[in-house]
């Protein structure tokens, strides 16, 4: 039985890492109220989840986005990748003037596709552009200084979608045509020829050949596959208004050695995925990743234009075709107040930079063994195995950090236990707290670490939040001993430890804010802690006071902090706790100096799910975990009188929604653990095998 229980943990810990070569993307929806906001809609959540605020105002339409970059063209011509997740921008040269095509600028550039994410791979991607009515190629990378342009035919031209596929590029266009070239051999220097277009289907002028758009897409399996959209139009007005008919799909066989096409059949299956097809990058997420959608369904954008005028039809033309039986469907209703802004647009950031988290699982005490708790899973919604210690287990942890468990013993030994891998790390003796009050467990109140030890052995840290007064001490495997740091009165009751950007962060109950950094301490035990630097200061009003406050970063490189407040009731000779709310503020530091430039109350945190509690606050993207909602805090019990260290049971736990101050469960406390020790997330860190 505890075999099977193993496998069991094993199976689901594996399959939370089964990684897909697409994040399921977000809907970008334009805003008529702001020009530098647009709002991400999230498909799994079925809701709006956050708001992505651009530093200058956004472009009327954006011509591509592939892997979270967005592609704008301003009117001299000159393109721009700007990355919304990570507030980066690459100025790409500028492109040759096509004065000589009418319409709006932004649809002389019809598309711009990237082969890699400029972050993972900054000296080695491509960008490819459709340019201009005729619907032509150029190319650029890293080491060119200008933009290459295509020798193309009459016959080789109309362009509609781009597919990097096995080191080639491949192009389709409204009538069929796919062409391949290869841009390694090309040299970087403006005199160099463009390579050449190789034909494997050649355009034929008929209509029933013709599709409004086309796209190209490789499948989770590998398969190539182009779809092509077909339109009805309608007189409305003075205008002639589109709608989407159908799609058809075929199947593209290649050779291998000479990426020549074999076989081109049409099919009524995408090998179960779901694409999604628009101005972005075309992309095809496994219906494995995606079980709210439905397999072998398109998700489509309206990016029709009419090549004659560029004239925009507004973004009404949106919605899911379903290959089974050629239905239709809506998957967010347009708003007829949008009809004259910027079209809708998948956004999706790479998969190298989802959730740095993984869903935590509740780890829980049990009532009949001291060795033995059991996990709980938030996406399973059942009890998915059982960790069994070498050593009868502590009444309490003081810490949960990348699957490493922090406990204390009566001579203030802390020790650091990895349930998954079985191992264990023995922190230096802390100086004794008899001073304090209270059971021992609680006299270190919270442990958090930098890193995962297993990955940086010899370059983690542990911070310490301990005693009554809730003062700080870190540890490095450098040192013998732990050093602690120098508080003023003010400068104390802290509640919890942020490791951002080199330094450490930490956040009191009366909202007070420091910081302080570790890395130009010596070694030796006669080292002078390091100065605490204070962002907010320590104000004692009860309008100030939060009976837990949290610091965490969000998916999207934000930081927050989050204050609990409770409220009392008497239970016979006891007071009980509850959680009433939770406030949140949005904390803008400076990048140069990390000194707080704003802090604000939001009702917004990125769209994320934080876990709060005894383990280091995390935050994990809703895309990852879309059994949760957007903007929730999932918290534990963490609470306790300073006064007298006693603990209330681990009763108040639940859910937090942002959108709407309410708060409901995600696990049934039972009445028989109300003595025993509290609950705590547990999660092993990304990169756990």
């Amino acid at each position: 039985m505890e075999r099977e229980r193993d496998q069991a943990a094993t199976g689901f810990l594996k399959e939370q890492r089964r990684s897909s070569t697409n994040l399921v993307p977000m809907l970008m929806i334009p805003s008529k109220k702001s020009t530098t906001k647009r709002k991400l809609y999230s498909l799994q959540a079925k809701s709006k989840i956050a708001e992505i605020e651009f530093p200058k105002p956004h472009t009327w339409r954006y011509c591509g986005s592939c892997y979270g970059w967005l592609a704008t063209v301003d009117e001299s011509f000159n393109i721009t990748l700007s990355n919304p997740f990570k507030n980066l921008s690459i100025h790409l040269p500028q492109f040759d003037s096509m004065a000589y095509d009418s319409g709006h600028y932004t649809y002389k550039i019809l598309k711009v596709v990237l082969s890699d994410d400029p972050l993972s791979h900054p000296n080695n991607f491509v960008v490819v552009v459709i340019y201009s009515v005729y619907g032509r190629l150029a190319f650029y990378r890293p080491c060119q200084e200008n933009w290459i342009y295509m020798d193309v035919d009459e016959d080789q031209s109309l362009f509609l979608d781009i597919l990097f596929h096995k080191g080639l590029v491949y192009a389709i266009g409204h009538y069929n045509n796919l062409v391949w070239f290869d841009v390694n051999g090309v040299e970087g220097d403006e005199c160099s020829k463009p390579p050449k277009l190789n034909t494997l289907v050649p355009i034929i002028l008929r209509r029933e050949n013709h599709s409004f758009r086309v796209y190209l897409v490789k499948s989770s399996m590998g398969n190539l596959y182009s779809i092509h959209k077909h339109l009805d139009f309608e007189e409305v007005g003075e205008r002639s208004v589109h709608w989407t008919k159908k799609f058809t799909v075929f199947k593209l066989i290649l050779d291998d050695e000479n990426g020549k096409l074999l076989e081109k059949k049409e099919v009524e299956s995408i090998d179960g995925d779901i694409v999604f097809v628009g101005d972005n990058r075309t992309l095809a997420v496994s219906a494995l990743d995606f079980p709210e959608g439905q397999p072998n369904s398109i998700y489509f954008t309206d990016d029709f234009i009419d090549r004659d005028t560029y004239e925009l039809l507004g973004p009404r033309d949106i919605g899911i075709f379903h290959l089974k039986d050629g239905s239709l469907d809506k998957y967010y209703q347009f708003k007829s107040s949008h009809k004259d802004l910027s079209p809708y647009i998948w956004i999706s950031p790479s998969k190298e930079r989802s959730s740095t988290n993984l869903v935590p699982m509740l780890m829980i005490p049990s009532k009949k063994s001291a060795t033995k708790r059991k996990l709980y899973s938030l996406q399973a919604k059942s009890k998915i195995a059982e960790i069994e210690f070498p050593k009868p287990h502590t009444w309490r942890y003081c810490g949960s950090c990348y699957g490493w468990l922090a406990t204390v013993d009566e001579s203030f030994n802390i020790t650091l236990s990895n349930p998954f891998e079985n191992l264990s790390i023995h922190l230096p003796q802390f100086d004794s707290m008899a001073y304090d009050g209270g059971h021992y467990t609680y006299k270190i109140l919270k442990v958090v670490l930098s890193d995962d030890p297993l990955l940086h052995p010899n370059n983690f840290v542990v911070v310490v939040i301990y005693s009554v007064y809730g003062r700080l001490a870190f540890y490095r495997p450098c040192q013998e001993n732990w050093i602690y740091m120098d508080v003023d009165e003010d400068q104390s009751l802290f509640l919890d430890i942020l490791f951002h950007k080199g330094l450490i962060y930490a956040i009191g109950h009366h909202n007070n804010l420091v910081s302080f950094d570790v890395n130009g301490v010596e070694d030796d035990e006669s080292s002078k802690p390091p100065k605490l630097n204070t962002l907010v200061p320590t104000i004692l009003s009860l309008e100030n006071y939060s009976h837990r406050a949290y610091l965490f970063r969000s998916s999207m490189g934000n930081l927050f902090s989050i204050h609990k407040h409770l409220k009392f009731e008497e239970v016979g000779e006891r007071s009980v706790h509850s959680t009433k709310k939770f406030t949140i503020f949005k904390l803008i530091l400076d990048d140069k100096n990390s000194r707080l430039l704003e802090k604000k109350e939001v009702q917004s945190i990125d769209g994320d799910i934080v876990f709060v509690g005894d383990n280091r606050t995390l935050a994990v993207s809703a895309l990852d975990f879309p059994e949760g909602q957007p903007n929730s805090i999932y918290f534990t019990d963490d609470f306790i009188d300073r006064n007298t260290y006693e603990p209330f049971g681990p009763r108040d736990i639940g859910i937090f929604h942002l959108k709407d101050g309410s708060l409901e469960q995600y696990y049934q406390f039972k009445s028989s653990h109300k003595d025993l020790p509290p609950y705590i997330w547990i999660s092993p860190s990304k990169e756990y095998n």
